[in-house]
């Protein structure tokens, strides 16, 4: 009996914690936060950051811990939403820079004004290093680096981009849109970039 109701108690925390709620990101204050910085780092690894439409100004930096990051098109499907959550980077580094990640997804966002962090500042819109990452459904563009890939840079690291638009970006050294170093990138062929 005593085994039985262990055995139950452990089996409701388990269903419990496969439907976590996500952390909400909203500027309007009705959200668990209101800007993307303080929702990742009060996340712990598993979680999911759901971010409502609006321009954040920031750059987002997430290291060790495992997240999905998504704006409204990854619960609704709706890529349009991708248009409406937009990550400025302000000219003051990566929009989005994950570091040491075993998995990460980034879904539905525009990446843009970022001008990179890391090395010679690569990476102005999305950074991977020493991490594997999905970047999805994401319109990369007007970043802009002195060191490589403007729009995305990926630097011993491996992951999948799907459905995204990179456009516009410039780097004064080499891979405007998208630079790969020592990983392996696969693009989605049935959501092609």
């Amino acid at each position: 009996m005593k085994h039985t109701i262990t055995f139950i108690l452990i089996l409701l925390l388990c269903k419990a914690a496969a439907f976590a709620q996500p952390i909400t990101v909203k500027q309007d204050g009705s959200g668990d936060f209101e800007n993307i910085q303080a929702a990742v780092d009060a996340a712990s690894g598993g979680d999911t950051v759901l971010v409502w439409p609006g321009t954040y100004q920031e750059n987002v930096h997430f290291t060790e811990k495992n997240l999905t990051l998504g704006s409204l098109s990854l619960t609704t499907g709706d890529i349009s939403y991708a248009w409406q959550t937009i990550i400025d980077g302000n000219h003051s580094g990566s929009c989005i820079w994950i570091d040491e990640v075993d998995t990460a997804v980034v879904n539905g966002f525009t990446l843009k004004n970022g001008s990179g962090i890391y090395y010679a500042q690569s990476g102005g819109g999305f950074i991977a290093y020493l991490s594997y990452a999905t970047v999805k459904n994401c319109i990369v563009r007007e970043n802009n680096t002195f060191g490589l890939g403007a729009g995305i840079y990926f630097e011993h690291s491996d992951g999948v981009l799907s459905g995204c638009i990179i456009k516009n970006n410039h780097s004064h050294s080499a891979g405007g849109g998208i630079c790969l170093l020592n990983g392996e990138l696969i693009f989605d062929s049935l959501n092609p970039c």
